[in-house]
């Protein structure tokens, strides 16, 4: 089970920040590759990921890739949906050697800044038994269970 989780924007929780940690929105084909790798290894399972898809749907307004690099390298992702005043936040993923520092919670509390200062009052995630407790930091409540089937 994977757990559904709402948060009202007014109610994000302060972070503490990663002096060393650059979140940038991005839009550039280099970077996207860059983003949908770190999503393969992290959420895919090294399937080949392909970065077109998420090039394509970077050009719409609605839709935010967000790129953390610490140092200068490329180690986590997110991605905002924006659709009136609701936000969505998917594909949050850390490279595997950066975990545990924070950068999650970071870089999902910037997109969920950035949405409230686009006019967004509620976001919405799904959330695996991994980032749950990260999002719980933020603020997220869970709301219910998802059923989640794998082949």
């Amino acid at each position: 089970f994977w757990a559904a989780m709402s948060l009202n924007l007014r109610n994000i929780k302060p972070f503490q920040q990663n002096e060393k940690l650059e979140i940038k929105v991005i839009s550039e084909r280099s970077d996207m590759e860059h983003w949908a790798r770190i999503i393969d290894e992290g959420l895919m399972g090294k399937t080949g990921v392909d970065s077109t898809l998420f090039y394509k749907m970077s050009q719409n307004n609605s839709c935010r890739f967000y790129l953390a690099f610490e140092n200068a390298i490329p180690v986590a992702t997110a991605l905002t949906v924006i659709t009136g005043d609701e936000v969505g936040i998917y594909l949050i993923a850390t490279d595997e050697n950066y975990r545990r520092k924070g950068i999650g919670q970071q870089i999902t509390t910037q997109a969920l800044l950035d949405a409230r200062a686009l006019g967004c009052t509620f976001a919405h995630l799904e959330a695996t038994d991994l980032g749950k407790s990260v999002y719980e930091k933020i603020g997220f409540l869970k709301m219910s269970d998802i059923a989640v089937f794998r082949v």
